[in-house]
């Protein structure tokens, strides 16, 4: 009836054809229904035949004493995607639902079984061909998983642990996507440079145990060296493979970090000069919650290395910024 209900036409088919024709007739199943009228997509039916043959899926609703004789029946038949709704076992055999299945259907209709280890003990799971999605929830967080199943097969499903992410997660930690932006200091590179105000912006994305911070950073400042006055700025970007290094709620994260930049000198004339640099170093992130957000302070300390006057020069990399993040 809910296939119906939304659009689908379906059959209903019954074994009695005095039955079938009351159902037709009153548009509703007087005996044990009543109340509920058929939709006019749905269709009364005791041929059994003619039901499967117009269907692109077959649900069975019998009781389990009737399932053998029912799906004896269809084993005859052409179908193409099957379903029961079938519990309990059957009373002269003890077998379940899916095991009386597995002896009358073809494999092509069938799924497998999911073996689920539980208090030691062995959970079957009778589920259809197809990928899915695991999640195992424990008060230490939720740790996801996949699992496969090929038609006819019994996998067993591994042991999902949370990861540290998914641990501080449990306990207020970060969400395992988040979008930030802040401002901070960079020093610069270039003799006499010192410290620049920067601004900060990117992405965190967490895979499995690690997590990966994309981040863009600009830095500008006036520099005066040696009688010589020019604008400095520099554009980059940064990524960053990060692991949780201790705390929950209070996280802090810590990783390698490699780079590229983009910076300019411009004289007071007008003339500017560019150049590409490229940094490496490590990377460093403690954030904390503030209502529904969460602050950071990110530093980074490493080596930039670039081209000035013929010459390879290597500086230190360092840099500072307090974010706001935002997580989903």
């Amino acid at each position: 009836m809910q296939f119906a209900r939304a659009g689908h036409p379906a059959a209903l088919w019954s074994r009695e054809p005095a039955h079938a024709a009351a159902l037709q007739r009153d548009r509703r199943n007087a005996r044990y229904l009543p109340d509920a009228a058929f939709p006019e997509l749905l269709e009364p039916t005791a041929d059994l035949r003619a039901a499967v043959a117009a269907a692109d899926d077959v649900l069975i609703a019998v009781p389990s004493h009737a399932l053998r004789e029912t799906l004896t029946a269809l084993s005859a038949l052409s179908l193409r995607r099957l379903a029961w709704a079938t519990k309990g076992f059957e009373l002269d055999t003890g077998l379940l639902p899916f095991q009386v299945a597995g002896k009358l259907l073809p494999a092509s209709l069938l799924g497998g079984a999911v073996l689920v280890l539980a208090a030691d003990i062995v959970l079957r799971l009778a589920m259809p061909a197809g990928r899915f999605d695991v999640e195992r929830r424990s008060r230490d967080g939720r740790a996801r998983g996949e699992i496969t199943l090929v038609r006819g097969e019994d996998r067993l499903l591994p042991i999902l642990q949370p990861t540290r992410y998914e641990v501080a997660r449990s306990k207020g930690g970060p969400l395992p996507t988040e979008t930030f932006a802040g401002l901070g200091a960079m020093v610069v590179s270039m003799p006499s440079g010192g410290v620049a105000p920067s601004v900060r912006a990117g992405i965190r994305r967490e895979a499995g145990p690690a997590g990966l911070i994309l981040s863009f950073d600009y830095a500008g400042k006036e520099v005066r060296d040696r009688g010589l006055s020019y604008s400095w700025s520099r554009v980059g970007a940064e990524a960053a493979l990060m692991l949780p290094i201790a705390g929950a709620r209070r996280l802090v994260e810590g990783g390698v970090a490699a780079g590229y930049g983009w910076s300019t000198q411009t004289l007071r004339d007008r003339r500017s000069f560019s150049a590409g640099d490229a940094t490496a170093g490590f990377a460093l992130r403690a954030s904390v919650p503030i209502g529904r957000l969460r602050t950071a302070l990110d530093l980074s300390g490493g080596v930039r290395i670039f081209e000035l006057d013929d010459a390879r020069i290597v500086r230190p990399a360092l840099s500072g910024s307090l974010v706001v993040l935002y997580g989903f």
